[in-house]
């Protein structure tokens, strides 16, 4: 995952389309593609300490650059329907970004109410697609209320919605790969977030003082990176404070809405997981309209589906194999996983396996693996009230998969035997070892 950092000179000339010439193109600046460091230890003392804290000033800034590429203002300010505009050369495209009016963002502040950015604007009988927001571009501009962008834009810049605090809620399109330091710190009106498809990094402070958010929605399937900012002590020896993303937002109580597929993967990832109720925006998309638990096995593995029970606090799967309890799972209300406990010791660990169930259309399901192919199993799913009642129950069977595969790699005539080697099947062979699918393992 790569930040993208925009380091271009602020205008020295800035002037609205009323007839005034294009200024002379400004020198080249450079665009950064960056990934975070994972972590800086306070180090040094006296003058080298000071000295480590300026270059690790300077690190973040450039956060382990990796490559160059030459970015270039070529046109001064322009306004158009009342949105001001720069344009910008990117490897030979020029394009244009939503900017300020004035020599600094708080000279004018003209932006209020609604805002509606178009795909492309106009300039000098050229054409321009509209493909970012410029650092700080919409600034202080507490007047704001709200702002539509186009699936063109695809960054946004360093502060460019910092103290909106009349914003109350935010649609990123899904082109949108880069969102910049501090993009929305201090938006303390922010009340709901929808961050798309495409993203990919979340520079430091961006949501920072968010402090009126009730939902976040964010629809890439991978967890995009959320970039810590170092902050060094002012005096003396000390470690360095790491503050989050979303620092100043109470992330327990907020639900965090991802794409069905990936709740384990947000629930593992760093500083999305410090949000405690991560569901599924597109639950619909997964559709089991049972109102039974179910079972649907594979060769080595189960998928138990259960639906959501009115007034149910936990939700308890067991699977027992020749009346042998292969493993217990318990779930809170919200699909996570309270505790859980294998037959084999090396499974009961909490890295090897997802932290919380699927939501569906009408509850929830969970992928258990490591089984025998070929075998009969009995799953049990429980559901249990605040005063430990059982209010809901179901017992039925399942037959894993058969392993054609192995099958063809060994002759009939062969003795072998199954076992579970840390958790996982295996099968012994004439001398030989191979796992479920057939193939040869050491």
């Amino acid at each position: 995952m790569f930040a993208l950092l925009l380091y271009i000179s602020d205008i020295e000339n800035r002037h609205s389309l009323n007839g005034a010439s294009p200024a002379k193109p400004l020198e080249q600046d450079v665009l950064f593609n960056c990934e975070p460091e994972a972590q800086i230890k306070s180090q040094g003392h006296g003058q080298n300490k000071m000295f480590m804290k300026k270059l690790s000033t300077f690190l973040l800034a450039l956060v382990a650059c990796i490559g160059t590429i030459s970015a270039q203002e070529v046109k001064n300010l322009f306004e158009v329907n009342g949105i001001w505009y720069t344009l910008i050369e990117i490897s030979g495209n020029v394009n244009a970004w939503v900017t300020y009016h004035g020599w600094s963002p708080s000279e004018y502040k003209e932006y209020s109410g609604h805002v509606d950015v178009p795909a492309t604007v106009s300039y000098y009988d050229n054409t321009y697609d509209v493909v970012g927001i410029y650092d700080h571009a919409f600034d202080g501009n507490d007047g704001l209320t709200s702002v539509t962008l186009p699936e063109s834009i695809t960054h946004i810049g360093w502060g460019s919605f910092k103290n909106c605090t009349g914003l109350t809620s935010m649609v990123l399109p899904d082109n949108v790969e880069f969102i910049e330091p501090e993009a929305f710190l201090g938006c303390t009106g922010l009340k709901s977030i929808t961050l798309g498809t495409g993203l990919k990094d979340v520079n430091y402070l961006a949501f920072k003082d968010c402090s009126a958010l009730e939902k976040v929605t964010c629809k890439a399937p991978t967890p995009p990176v959320l970039v810590y900012y170092a902050e060094w002590p002012e005096e003396g020896d000390g470690e360095v404070q790491f503050i989050p993303n979303f620092a100043n937002v109470d992330c327990s109580q907020i639900p965090l809405y991802v794409p069905a597929a990936s709740v384990p993967l947000y629930y593992r990832a760093e500083q999305w997981k410090d949000f405690k109720f991560i569901k599924a925006y597109d639950a619909a998309t997964i559709v089991i309209d049972d109102e039974e638990a179910t079972a649907i096995a594979a060769e080595s593995s189960v998928d138990i589906a259960w639906p959501a029970v009115d007034n149910a606090v936990a939700y308890i799967i067991e699977i027992r194999h020749n009346n042998e309890l292969i493993c217990s799972m318990t779930f809170n209300a919200e699909g996570i996983i309270l505790s859980a406990t294998y037959a084999a010791p090396a499974r009961n660990r909490t890295d090897n396996k997802a932290p919380a169930a699927v939501q569906t259309t009408n509850g929830w399901k969970y992928t258990i693996d490591g089984l025998e192919a070929n075998s009969e199993y009995e799953y049990t799913v429980t559901a249990k009230n605040s005063e430990d009642g059982v209010i809901y129950t179901k017992t039925a069977s399942f037959t894993t998969q058969a392993s054609e595969d192995l099958e063809s790699v060994q002759p009939s005539n062969v003795r072998s035997q199954k076992i579970i080697r840390n958790g996982q099947l295996v099968i012994e062979r004439d001398g030989k070892t191979f796992n479920a699918t057939g193939a040869q393992i050491k």
